[in-house]
């Protein structure tokens, strides 16, 4: 606590050092920063963008057979968005939805879900999945905002390149390079609604031969609003318009250290973080149906080397490894996870073809508790647990491609393949096959068809049921129910033996500059997915289909007026489940943002976006349609000082996305946030 006081303390002080600049230096906010176009990049450029989250070699963004999005820097900046899962609402074909004041459903080409098990998400390459519950916990990813270089955004199968549990998308957050952020900078913001406070200082240097960077940030997001139950899924038990009580307390600390740029380059970096935030549980298997709250806590720390060799233009080799200490408890559940990877990757250069040969190799290792915050199972807080409580996991993988540009003609084959072993499944293989055809210059059609794994996750492997205090329930159940001396009476989830889900998608797309002022990326998929994992009370596997389309147009007029627009369409039809009916619908999604130059160093930007609802389904939450607007002024005053002013859910006093299936959720107050940012 201490140094949290120390460091804020800290901040406060440098922000009032800038607030002195406006008042007593007026002479110095006439030397307003003036660039030559508002935009860093042309559409030209911007479709140039080298890429390499697809196929894991370097390619501009128009070549590229898949469908992709990048997020550039200053697309982030623009956005006016301070969080990384927010972040993910400017994708094409992403359903983000918010569910209360600390959590968030974010999926791809699929139905939203907090835990999107076959969607991969990375950091510099550094995993951020979790294989507990399989997915991502998006209420610890937080960096500073500024030194990301682009997002990198692959809306269906990567697995072939990455590995397993990425059928439905790969996202790659790519941090900048240690020599394009040497400014020191600070920030400092408060605000309602979204977040409360965000305050931040990053120093850099030179070293000579190497540059570096670090940071040092603390955020608050804002606490929900429990609403009446026809609109926050309130159940009734709280008074209309009173606090959740479920902000996030975040903190964190992060370097990076770069050595070379062209040809050889090393590059450390690593970060220390902790958070908290706070949850309402409602457990409807006690008696009375009792709410309880839950204190979720989490903190870890990472730290990544990665290498990279292009000196000579016919090969060039890639080494990245991380360690990756995770630990994250609460009074349901509580968890300690440490990860090892290493990864090689050597691309060659023969004649027309780009190969490119890796392997690499994880080791897990992990501790689990039914609780680590007082709530016994006697109390009604354990009922889910794993056995065995703490387990090691290695994972090989082995990946092998082919670029083929077939020469004298337009079109480019990519053939690759992944093959891994797991100590679930055993062996796995992600293949792919994908064509291009260049039209001209800048377009594009392509296709592709692929196999995708997601392997069972260690809740799906070791996870169990107690209901020692219903025994004669237990019993009445029958062979699926289970006695155990030590641990009561359990239901194993094990009853079958483990199997991947696996999923086959056929995909098409066509991407093109038209001019100077008119981009379109269209892509349309069709995956057929068999999953053994969705019920494993029954012999058979449980098929489901998925159809969609994703389009996505850019307009930008000379140098005052970016429109960008996409329209989003997900058909989907799951099979029955012992406690499910099948279910099928549809869901549409539309987003439009605009960027338009007011004057020499002056922006205003304006966010719209719809998402189509969901009723309540078995087993999952409800999603409403929400209508979504959120504009922002970003005034860069001089070389030095910006001035940012955000309005967030302008057409509701309370914003309300979703429900959560087992928890009581809350409602985003409309809002505003505004923040200083002072480099020198």
């Amino acid at each position: 606590m201490l140094k949290h006081i120390l460091y804020v303390t800290f901040l406060f002080k440098i922000f009032c050092r800038l607030a002195a600049l406006f008042v007593v230096s007026p002479a110095f906010a006439e030397t307003a920063l003036y660039r030559d176009s508002i935009f860093s990049l042309s559409l030209e450029e911007l479709v140039s963008v080298r890429v390499s989250v697809s196929d894991r070699s370097s390619e501009k963004l128009i070549q590229s057979t898949a469908a992709l999005k990048v997020l550039t820097s200053e697309d982030i900046k623009h956005s006016g968005i301070r969080t990384i899962p927010e972040l993910m609402r400017l994708v094409p074909g992403f359903q983000v939805r918010r569910l209360d004041g600390n959590k968030w459903a974010v999926n791809s080409r699929r139905i939203p879900s907090r835990f999107a098990s076959s969607m991969l998400v990375l950091m510099d390459g550094r995993t951020l999945y979790n294989p507990l519950f399989a997915g991502t916990y998006w209420d610890v990813q937080d960096i500073l905002i500024e030194d990301i270089e682009k997002i990198e955004v692959v809306r269906g199968p990567g697995s072939s390149a990455w590995g397993a549990n990425a059928i439905t998308g790969v996202i790659n957050i790519v941090t900048k390079d240690a020599s394009e952020t040497q400014s020191n900078l600070v920030y400092a913001g408060a605000g309602r609604g979204e977040l409360d406070s965000d305050v931040a200082i990053r120093v850099a240097g030179d070293l000579g031969s190497a540059n570096y960077r670090w940071y040092a940030k603390q955020r608050r997001t804002a606490e929900g609003v429990y609403l009446t139950d026809d609109h926050s899924d309130n159940r009734d038990y709280f008074p209309d318009e009173s606090s959740a009580d479920d902000g996030i307390k975040s903190s964190q600390l992060g370097f990076r250290l770069d050595q070379g740029k062209t040809g050889s380059s090393h590059s450390f970096q690593g970060n220390v973080y902790e958070s908290e935030s706070d949850e309402i549980r409602l457990l409807s298997g006690s008696p009375s149906r009792r709410v309880v709250p839950n204190l979720i806590e989490s903190d870890g720390y990472s730290l990544s080397y990665a290498f990279s060799d292009s000196s000579s233009t016919a090969s060039s080799l890639e080494i990245n490894a991380y360690i990756d200490h995770t630990e994250k408890c609460s009074d349901a559940f509580g968890e300690e996870r440490d990860i090892y990877n290493m990864e090689l990757i050597h691309h060659s250069q023969l004649d027309s073809h780009r190969v490119s040969l890796g392997g690499s190799y994880r080791y897990t290792s992990d501790d689990t508790m039914q609780s680590c915050g007082g709530v016994s199972q006697s109390a009604g807080g354990g009922t889910f647990a794993l056995n065995p409580a703490s387990r090691t996991d290695d994972l090989f993988g082995f990946f092998v491609q082919d670029k083929w540009s077939i020469p004298q003609t337009q079109l480019t084959v990519l053939a690759g393949m992944r093959v891994e072993r797991n100590d679930y499944t055993d062996w796995e293989y992600n293949p792919t096959l994908r064509v291009s055809y260049a039209l001209q210059e800048n377009s594009l059609v392509w296709a592709a068809i692929s196999r995708s794994v997601r392997t069972p996750s260690r809740g799906n492997a070791d996870a169990y049921l107690n209901f020692s205090n219903f025994n004669a329930f237990c019993q009445s159940m029958g062979a699926d129910f289970r006695l155990d001396s030590a641990l009561g009476c359990i239901l194993p989830l094990d009853i079958r033996d483990l199997e991947s889900i696996s999923t086959v998608s056929s995909e098409i797309g066509y991407r093109a500059l038209a001019n100077s002022a008119f981009t379109i990326d269209f892509s349309s998929y069709y995956d057929r997915e068999i999953d053994p994992l969705a019920d494993r009370l029954i012999s058979r596997d449980i098929e489901s289909t998925y159809c969609g389309q994703e389009l996505e147009i850019i307009y930008q007029t000379g140098d005052d007026l970016r429109i960008t627009g996409s329209l989003s369409y997900l058909n989907y039809d799951e099979g029955s489940t012992s406690t499910r009916s099948a279910r099928e619908g549809e869901l549409w999604n539309l987003r439009l943002s605009s960027r338009y130059h007011i004057k020499p160093g002056l922006w205003w930007n304006l966010l719209i976006y719809f998402d189509e609802g969901l009723p309540r389904l078995s087993g999952a939450p409800p999603f409403k349609n929400t209508t979504r607007v959120d504009t922002n002024l970003i005034w860069e005053i001089n070389p030095h000082v910006e001035l940012r002013f955000m309005l967030n859910n302008l057409l509701d006093d309370y914003h309300y996305e979703a429900g959560d299936a087992q928890k009581l959720s809350s409602a985003i107050e409309r809002g505003g946030f505004l923040q200083v940012v002072y480099q020198f």
